[in-house]
């Protein structure tokens, strides 16, 4: 009986619970206002080899030049994706997969660098079919890095980069 009982009153606010929809709200705004996705085909693309086939890394520029404005470099907060053999999929730069294989992107003024090597050699067994780079405008002024140490978070050293 108490089964039955649950289930009337559950019946009962459902049906309850339906009304006429009322005035239509205001519009809202408009989604993904601060965030812009540019992608390329990179799948016949000449990656350059750097140093040796015993030590060394691959490297791919892909120029960007009308999205990575120094403009836009100050502004948002860049990320960097390629679409991958080694998770036959999309996956964020940098990454590292079971097999040693590194992956990483350095963003300038211009152009974004894909650097690839696998146990320090240029010789990988991936390939990359596409870039896509997101730009996520930022909200507001920066905070300052030293509160990451104040609050106890964790203090590191930054190493910036340049393409060359």
């Amino acid at each position: 009986m108490k089964p039955f009982i649950n289930a009337l009153l559950m019946i009962a606010l459902f049906v309850s619970a339906c009304s006429k929809s009322g005035d239509q709200g205001p519009k809202g705004d408009p989604g993904n206002a601060n965030v812009s996705v540019f992608e390329k085909d990179i799948s016949t693309a000449t990656w350059i080899t750097s140093g040796t086939m015993a030590a060394g890394y691959l490297y791919l520029d892909i120029a960007a030049p009308n999205v990575l404005t120094a403009k836009a470099l100050e502004e948002n907060t860049i990320l960097v994706y390629v679409y991958t053999s080694d998770f036959s999929g999309w996956g964020i730069v940098p990454y590292m997969t079971e097999r040693n294989i590194r992956v990483t992107a350095m963003v300038n003024t211009g152009v974004v660098r894909i650097i690839k090597e696998q146990n320090g050699k240029p010789s990988t067994q991936s390939w990359h079919n596409k870039i896509r780079v997101v730009l996520v405008k930022n909200a507001g002024a920066p905070g300052a890095l030293n509160l990451i140490k104040e609050r106890g978070i964790g203090a590191g050293t930054s190493h910036i980069g340049s393409l060359q």
